[in-house]
């Protein structure tokens, strides 16, 4: 087995657009590269934007790693999607690296979930009592280094090496410690690959418009609230705020009751305080508004904005193998595709509330409307249609 750790910058924010998305986009680098057979003695790291802070030259770097990659070796690396994109976005298409079918990568991080263990490898290293633990200060040189405005000290540049040369030795005890995928949760891996390669389509103009129909809504229900708080709350996200002027005007037992003593006006707070019977009707539209303006599945539209190709209407990378680490489950990330809401729409009714979402005309409970939208988001490419199944 092969270990690969890179460290990237970009301006492309990952957390938002995902892995595929900040692989192809044309202000990602590679600043380090470092890669380790497991047993050897220690790694290879190249920098390659910083070559005289480089133990090897490009050339070097490249020649060895495909000598190694000549041969049968898996390619593992921690969360390899990202690793694999940026690998062949960058080092494959930039500087000639070769290419790696899928079939010989390995992805350490699910991997760690298929053996009951955190996913991440701080984590796992911990769980493990891994005689590497994650450096210490790799959090503050990502900061520095990998988010903009880039800061170029060769100290920390050279860090940064130290670095992923450190994450290799923290995956490499413990790949140690853990059992293979057996080959039939490879091929299930892999599957995962293809999905997420295909994409996911999505109708982007309604995604597009109902981002922009959710912002005028959570304006309009802020003016509300502003109006029925006097100005002390003046948006649905001011949480805090929503609940010091509610506690005034709810029965102190009652609120208690509903809200863990005054800890949370969570989802479930709301829900328990709107089934009370005797709120004033103020305080009953007030605690509505913010619901309104918090429920989570309209936000899902704006990742579907930020993560999806504008080349072809798809969302890549969406699908995490065996996400639910005790049972293999799938989960998703960025949309999260698996926690759309259920009362969906029937087509006739979807391909109304659609209409009006495009014009921006007026809905019957607009927020709840669009979260009931989100399924409809999803559409068969030209000519196919969606087949729904579950078991």
């Amino acid at each position: 087995m092969l270990l690969l750790d890179l460290e990237t910058r970009s301006h492309a924010d990952l957390p938002k657009v995902g892995a595929d998305q900040y692989a192809i986009h044309p202000t990602t680098q590679v600043l380090v590269m470092s890669f380790k057979l497991i047993g050897s003695a220690i790694p290879c790291s190249w920098m390659p934007l910083h070559p005289d802070l480089s133990p090897n030259t490009a050339t070097h770097a490249r020649d060895m790693w495909t000598t190694l990659t000549i041969g049968d070796h898996m390619i593992v690396a921690h969360n390899s999607d990202f690793d694999r994109a940026v690998y062949n976005a960058v080092l494959v298409q930039d500087y000639g690296f070769p290419e790696i079918p899928i079939e010989r990568w390995m992805d350490s991080a699910a991997l760690a979930r298929i053996n009951g263990l955190p996913s991440s490898l701080e984590d796992a290293c911990a769980v493990t009592d891994a005689a590497h633990k994650k450096y210490a200060r790799g959090k503050m040189l990502i900061r520095e280094l990998s988010l903009p405005p880039f800061n170029e000290d060769p100290k920390l540049l050279d860090e940064m090496r130290v670095y992923c040369e450190a994450d290799i030795a923290s995956l490499e005890n413990l790949m140690e410690v853990m059992r293979p995928m057996m080959g039939p949760e490879h091929e299930d891996w892999l599957i995962t690959h293809e999905i997420n390669a295909r994409g996911i389509p999505l109708d982007v103009e309604l995604a597009t418009e109902a981002v922009k129909y959710a912002t005028a809504e959570k304006e309009a229900i802020g003016g509300r609230l502003a109006k029925l708080t006097g100005d002390v709350v003046t948006a649905p996200t001011q949480v805090k705020r929503a609940k010091d002027w509610l506690e005034v005007f709810i029965d102190p037992a009652v609120f208690a009751a509903c809200t863990d003593h005054g800890r949370t006006l969570d989802k479930g707070a709301r829900a328990d305080l709107l089934a009370e019977p005797d709120l004033a009707p103020a305080v009953r539209e007030v605690i509505e508004c913010i619901d309104a303006g918090n429920l989570a599945s309209v936000g899902k539209y704006q990742r579907m904005v930020d993560m999806v190709d504008p080349h072809d209407g798809r969302v890549r990378g969406a699908i995490v193998h065996a996400g639910a680490g005790r049972t293999q489950r799938f989960s998703s990330r960025g949309m999260q595709i698996h926690n759309f809401r259920r009362d969906v729409f029937g087509a006739h009714e979807a391909e109304g509330a659609r209409e009006c979402i495009l014009a921006h005309d007026s809905l019957v409970e607009p927020m709840t409307t669009l979260a009931r939208m989100l399924r409809s988001a999803i559409v068969a490419s030209p000519g196919h249609v969606l087949i729904v199944g579950d078991w």
